[in-house]
């Protein structure tokens, strides 16, 4: 006669941290990675000289990583529940379900606003889709760095 099978270890309180850490890291990491084009070309172009120049700029990234969980919120929300979930079950979540589940809470975003606003922004919404993607899997990357996933 077989042996009873164990039942399956469950992680709830890492899968909680992995949501939370995607719901409140995610946004102002987004809008630092939104924000570096502008800075760099700033920067290169050598009109950043002037002190009330960078000022300027320095407020861009505040206001930048502010207006991030505006444009970042519902996405960082979606993907923490979705990563925190597996890791709840599983102990870990890996980069292709990361992957998948950005794209798919990016383009529920995307439908959202332009089925509320009427618009469609499209070479800004994948810009916007490539920096979500770059944003999930830095944090993935730095998670997996401290053992939590």
């Amino acid at each position: 006669m077989s042996e009873p099978a164990l039942p399956r270890r469950r992680f709830p309180l890492r899968g909680a941290l992995v949501a939370l850490i995607f719901a409140f890291l995610g946004p102002p990491v987004g809008g630092l990675f939104f924000a570096l084009p502008v800075l760099i070309t700033a920067a290169l172009s050598g009109t950043a000289v002037a002190s009330e120049q960078w000022q300027s700029l320095g407020a861009f990234l505040v206001m930048s990583v502010f207006y991030s969980y505006t444009v970042g919120g519902i996405q960082a929300l979606l993907a923490g529940l979705w990563c925190g979930a597996r890791v709840w079950q599983f102990g870990t979540v890996t980069y292709r379900e990361v992957f998948w589940v950005t794209i798919a809470a990016s383009a529920f975003f995307i439908a959202l606003i332009g089925i509320m606003q009427g618009i469609f922004l499209g070479g800004l919404q994948i810009f916007m889709m490539l920096i979500a993607l770059l944003t999930s899997f830095l944090i993935r990357w730095g998670m997996g760095l401290l053992r939590i996933v």
